[in-house]
């Protein structure tokens, strides 16, 4: 149950049920008694977060804010503090239902069809958050905010959230933090293991595409917070599907197209794995199908990261040793 956004795209998130229900409660106005279940507010030190979710992190206080920065001003303090059945009590007291129609109605205007990557940043966000604001709850910035909140929630969801993050660098940024943040709490909040979160952002469905999604980092973070070993973990996910020379292929053509550390490092836990079983740069030659490449041995982008291997279990130079295993090979 959880609401989120992204840099400069926006996305709010409920992932569980009783979430996205007290949403819908609040703008259809359905009785709130059953919503009980509280938000548990789980401390989360952002300072300590390792450079695998540096791409998450970009807490940044702002004090010129525009309407739509007032808008949401408070998203991070009510998500942590206030429990589902409060949060929609209170908005029910504050927003009157010809309110939360009109806020519902306007916003509609302006998210066009579908999932709109760049509502956040739209001067047409900023209008709406505005009259929120200062036409429809006259400059009361609690109900506001609560406003704000809850329609985002009703209108996007965890999957499609973090494929927005990459905007991040636009602008925006206080926003996409205070809801990224929303989300992890209630995850954490809700419950949800780092495996259950890989399933809400549907990354076991992401195939070999999986280390090109920006929800990989997402859930790399969410992993990091609960003090869990990403990488590992992301390892043994993609080692249970794939064979090694596979797994290293997907890491290095990421790699080649990122500056990002994460690539890096899950070679060399990869690697490190390799060197607990005992494989000898031989056999790690075998295992990447390096010794049927023939005459595009040299374009084979596995090639590097098995001459970094063998350069650590070998005294010779790995190219001597290689070409000696291709003469042997030859003469079979």
């Amino acid at each position: 149950m959880i609401l989120w956004v992204s840099s400069s795209r926006i996305k709010s998130v409920y992932s569980g049920p009783l979430l996205a229900t007290v949403t819908l409660l609040i703008f259809v106005g359905l009785a709130l008694g059953a919503a009980n279940v509280k938000v548990e507010g789980t401390d989360v030190d952002l300072k300590n977060n390792i450079r695998l979710d540096r791409r998450l992190r970009t807490l940044i206080a702002n004090s010129n804010y525009s309407p739509e920065d007032r808008g949401v001003s408070s998203i991070k303090e009510l998500a942590q503090t206030i429990s589902v059945d409060k949060l929609a009590k209170s908005i029910k007291t504050l927003v009157a239902p010809d309110s939360q129609t009109k806020i519902a109605k306007r916003f509609n205007k302006i998210k066009g069809k579908g999932v709109e990557s760049n509502v956040l940043l739209s001067d047409k966000f900023d209008g709406w958050a505005s009259y929120v604001l200062l036409k429809v709850l006259k400059g009361e910035q609690a109900a506001a905010d609560k406003a704000i909140f809850a329609t985002l929630a009703t209108h996007y969801g965890d999957a499609f959230l973090p494929h927005l993050l990459e905007a991040k660098r636009m602008g925006k940024h206080s926003i996409v933090s205070r809801l990224e943040t929303i989300q992890r709490k209630n995850w954490m909040g809700d419950g949800k293991s780092v495996d259950d979160v890989y399933r809400i952002l549907k990354l076991d469905e992401e195939g070999q595409n999986i280390l090109k999604s920006p929800a990989l980092s997402t859930w790399m973070s969410y992993a990091s917070k609960l003090k869990e070993d990403p990488l590992n973990m992301l390892l043994l996910k993609l080692r249970a599907q794939y064979d090694d020379a596979v797994v290293l292929k997907m890491i290095a053509m990421s790699k080649d197209k990122s500056d990002d550390d994460t690539f890096r490092k899950l070679e060399g836990a990869l690697m490190g794995k390799w060197r607990q079983d005992g494989k000898t740069a031989d056999d790690v030659f075998r295992l990447l199908k390096l010794d049927e490449e023939g005459s595009d041995l040299l374009r084979n982008p596995l090639l590097k990261a098995w001459v970094s291997y063998a350069g650590g279990r070998l005294r010779a130079d790995p190219y001597t040793h290689m070409i000696s295993v291709l003469r042997q090979k030859k003469c079979q």
